[in-house]
């Protein structure tokens, strides 16, 4: 038996100027110039901030396969 129901998707709402604040969005990230995209320097310094360093990464990925193994 399954007793998982599956629900129906309700009815998509359209939302009142959402084509305006998604264009407000993408503004606030990104533009497109001479057809290259340019990040704003607020989200190049966090993706600076988030992103892991080739050795940061091969490290602790093998302690983590290592657990595994030891485990």
């Amino acid at each position: 038996m399954n007793d998982h129901q599956s629900a129906k998707p309700g009815r998509l709402v359209h939302l009142a100027g959402a084509e305006e604040l998604e264009k407000d969005v993408k503004a606030r990230f990104h533009e497109l110039r001479n057809g290259k995209i340019w990040f704003s320097d607020e989200i190049k310094k966090e993706h600076r901030r988030l992103k892991t360093s080739l050795l940061r990464y091969v490290v602790h990925s093998w302690v983590l396969a290592m657990a595994d193994v030891w485990c």
